[in-house]
């Protein structure tokens, strides 16, 4: 590469231009090519410096002018340069003559402030000055308000001392102003207390309307702008309380109340041992006057406000509410209460008072209705509960009759008394009647015991009417002696009275083939006590009066509302017995027999109350009645139930020491076996006996069979399972056990009766489940021998059944 070439590329370097070609990018600046450079570089200088001189040359006029400005700018500059220290030096002098203003201002408002101050210190001395003179001026020879007025005015300026009030000065006055007020008060109280005088010894009251020169309506006005009217008037309350309501409005232990005098003053004198409601109302009238054109506004306000609501609350409970009779006879009497409780009611408003709804007089005039049937309910539920303890005492002889009409193909029923209208016979029931009902057929088809209907107090049939169960079979004969009917099962029997339905059949008569009916009447007495007719009786009075409200009576037509809620009470009545029944039979040993037997009367009672009243009250009655029917009889039907139940839990523990009857020959076993036979047998009786002249004869002899049925259920279960064990029952178990049924068996005396001839004859087969069975395993117990395997063999296939 030639130096010259490197040298035009060094140049063009200088101008911003790379070289493109790349052997000038590759070759190498050796020393000999340095003074080529340095030559071209020198000449390009030349040439730049020739062509600057032509262009200075050019633009010599132009630089000039430049220069001229140049300078004209720079004494410009200097000129602006003197004016800002003129500036500089004017606003020093501006800054001295603004301190100096500032100075002379300040010393004004220093000077103004001094005179502020020394005027408020002036105006405030002048305050205090007054108010210690206003203060100073009140002496006990002014007058209460004008002395007050003192007072209020210096408070006022004491208050105005702002910035002052924690100052020395202002609590001295402060104090002053307390000893001021204490005075003002202590003279106005004892105005007050000489005005209103309260001797509790003398029990009067008496206000005076001067006292000092000085009235009451300025002493109240004073001490309620002094803050003490309340205390006063609440002193007063009290004593009026204390002297003048208690003693007249409370009745004393005895029944007896003081005498009230109004005059110009109140007065309680003499006691009234027989204070009058409508005395009392016209006394609270009288008293409420009395404080209104003694007292002045500002005291009789609060003085009401506090006496009032608790003088009406308690004239409501103490005397009006009391006033209300229980009995419809008396409702003139009430009318006049009424109409004074009214005109109290009217005068009360023109007072203004605020009173609870409870303490509201012309609201106890509303509520008349309510409080009369509250006090009629009280009462009656009173009345019923006093009573039914003295009527439970009292036995009363009934006799229940009815008259059913049969067909002469139909038997002859002799229904269960004291169990009409129950239709929940159960199944045990049933079987029961069946096992009666086959028992019978079997003995008239056999002839060997010749029924005679006139016994069950039946007209003897016509001589030509045929027996009709003479061509007829019985069902069988495992239905007969009543085996697999679970009658003698505990767990199958009702504790409720069944039907026990044994049956004659009259003769059929032979005319047209046609049965002909008969009127027969049924009769069975049983006992009760007093409580069915007390209660019905109560129960008749409270839906007589019912009856007398829903009416257009015009004197009663300030009770008419509580009609209807009357005509329910029985129904609270009944609860209410049903209730304490278990409580007020207690004492007797046949209780809850007695209650059977009083709620069988008392539905017999009820069920023909309604037909006495009107067809609107009887229609809500017979529906009320059919409801309280419905739980009366489940009532009677537990009482008898728990009565049956205790029976057999006793029978159970006196059973429980037989253990089984295992090994009873053993002399041992077989003396306490038999204590505990005996003991049943006993209780038995004992049971009979208490029941005997309380139930019915059917209903006794159902009861005490059904315990009976117990046993013989236990006894069987037990000594077929004896004869169950491997060892089975020997000659001597037999002989043994055979002793402990006839003990058994001798209680079926308990059923006898006698017919129309005289001859007596046992219904225990009718009354006691399994009866038949029992008889007939007692049969069976001989000897071991193949007769009594086959006997045994046939009781527990029945039992199986």
């Amino acid at each position: 590469m030639s130096a010259d070439a490197l040298a035009d590329a060094i140049l063009q370097s200088v101008d911003g231009a790379y070289p493109d070609d790349e052997q000038v990018i590759a070759a190498e600046l050796d020393s000999g090519a340095l003074d080529t450079v340095l030559a071209t570089i020198g000449r390009a200088r030349d040439d730049v410096n020739a062509e600057i001189r032509g262009l200075s040359r050019e633009s010599a006029p132009d630089v000039d002018g430049w220069i001229a400005q140049a300078k004209q700018l720079k004494a410009d500059v200097e000129e602006s340069k003197t004016a800002a220290a003129a500036i500089v030096r004017d606003a020093e002098v501006g800054k001295a003559l603004q301190a100096r203003v500032d100075d002379a201002t300040s010393k004004i408002d220093l000077l103004r402030k001094e005179l502020d101050f020394n005027n408020a210190l002036a105006t405030t001395f002048n305050q205090l000055q007054s108010a210690w003179d206003l203060l100073a001026s009140v002496g006990d020879n002014d007058a209460l308000l004008e002395s007050l007025t003192r007072l209020e005015t210096a408070q006022r300026v004491v208050g105005e001392l702002d910035g002052f009030d924690n100052t020395q000065f202002a609590a001295i006055l402060q104090r002053r102003a307390s000893q001021v007020r204490g005075l003002l008060v202590t003279k106005a109280l004892g105005c007050w207390n000489t005005m209103v005088v309260a001797d509790a010894e003398a029990r009067t009251i008496t206000i005076s309307q001067q006292a000092d020169g000085m009235a009451l309506q300025e002493v109240a006005t004073a001490l309620a702008a002094l803050g003490e009217l309340d205390h006063a008037v609440g002193r007063l309350h009290r004593d009026l309380d204390a002297i003048v309501i208690t003693p007249r409005f409370t009745v004393a232990a005895d029944g007896a109340v003081a005498e009230l005098e109004v005059g110009n003053g109140l007065r309680v004198s003499s006691r009234n041992d027989a204070p009058d409601t409508i005395a009392i109302i016209n006394d609270a009238g009288a008293l409420l006057r009395f404080l209104r054109d003694q007292l002045p506004d500002a005291a009789l306000r609060p003085l009401l406000e506090h006496a009032v609501p608790s003088l009406m609350l308690h004239l409501i409970s103490a005397w009006l509410d009391p006033a209300v009779p229980v009995s419809l006879s008396e409702i003139d009497r009430l009318h006049e209460v009424v109409t004074h409780v009214s005109a109290l009611a009217e005068a009360l408003d023109t007072f203004d008072v605020a009173l609870p709804s409870d303490a509201d007089l012309a609201e106890w005039v509303e509520r008349l209705p309510q409080t009369w049937l509250a006090r009629r309910r009280e009462a009656a539920l009173v009345h019923l509960r006093g009573a039914s303890y003295e009527a439970v005492k009292a036995r009363l002889p009934v006799e229940h009759v009815e008259t059913q009409i049969v067909s002469s193909d139909d038997v002859m029923v002799t229904d269960d008394w004291n169990a009409w209208g129950d239709e929940e016979e159960d199944e045990a029931g049933h079987n029961g009647a069946e096992e009666a009902e086959e028992a019978q057929k079997e003995k008239e088809a056999s002839n060997e015991d010749d029924e005679d209907p006139s016994a069950w107090g039946f007209e003897e049939p016509a001589e030509d009417e045929a027996a009709p169960g003479d061509a007829d079979t019985t069902e069988g004969d495992e239905d007969a002696w009543g085996w697999g009917d679970g009658g003698d099962d505990d767990n199958g029997e009702s504790d409720k009275p069944k039907p026990i339905s044994p049956k004659a059949t009259p003769k059929k008569p032979k005319t047209n083939g046609r049965p002909t009916e008969r009127e027969i009447t049924l009769r069975e007495n049983y006992t009760v006590t007093g409580i069915p007719t007390t209660l019905t009786t109560l129960i008749n009075n409270i839906l007589s009066d019912a009856s007398k409200l829903s009416s257009a009576e015009s004197s009663l037509q300030l009770l008419a509302p509580a009609s209807a809620a009357l005509a329910s009470l029985p129904t609270l009545l009944l609860a209410f017995y049903r209730a304490t029944a278990p409580t007020i039979y207690a004492t007797d040993s046949a209780g809850n027999m007695l209650i059977y037997n009083d709620v069988q009367h008392l539905l017999t009672l009820l069920s023909s109350l309604h037909s006495h009243f009107p067809p609107h009250l009887a229609a809500r009655l017979t529906r009320a009645f059919d409801a309280d029917a419905r739980a009366l009889s489940a009532t009677a039907r537990l009482a008898y139930g728990r009565d049956l139940h205790a029976q057999r839990t006793i029978l159970g523990d006196l059973l429980s020491s037989t253990a089984g009857f295992t090994n009873c020959s053993a002399p041992l076993n077989a003396r306490e076996y038999g204590h505990a036979v005996a003991d049943v047998v006993a209780r038995v009786r004992d049971v009979d006996a208490m029941w005997q002249g309380v139930l019915s004869t059917s209903v006794r002899r159902q009861a005490v069979g059904q315990l009976l049925g117990t046993v013989l259920a236990r006894i069987l279960d037990e000594v077929l399972e004896l004869a169950d064990g491997r060892a089975g029952i020997s000659a001597d178990e037999s002989s043994v056990l055979r002793g402990f049924c006839d003990q058994i068996t001798a209680l079926q005396d308990l059923f006898e009766e006698e017919d129309e001839r005289g001859e007596k004859r046992s219904l225990v087969h009718v009354y006691t489940p399994g009866w038949l069975r029992f008889v007939y395993l007692s049969e069976a117990l001989f000897a071991e021998s193949e007769m009594r395997r086959t006997a045994v063999r046939e009781i527990k296939r029945g039992a199986r059944a």
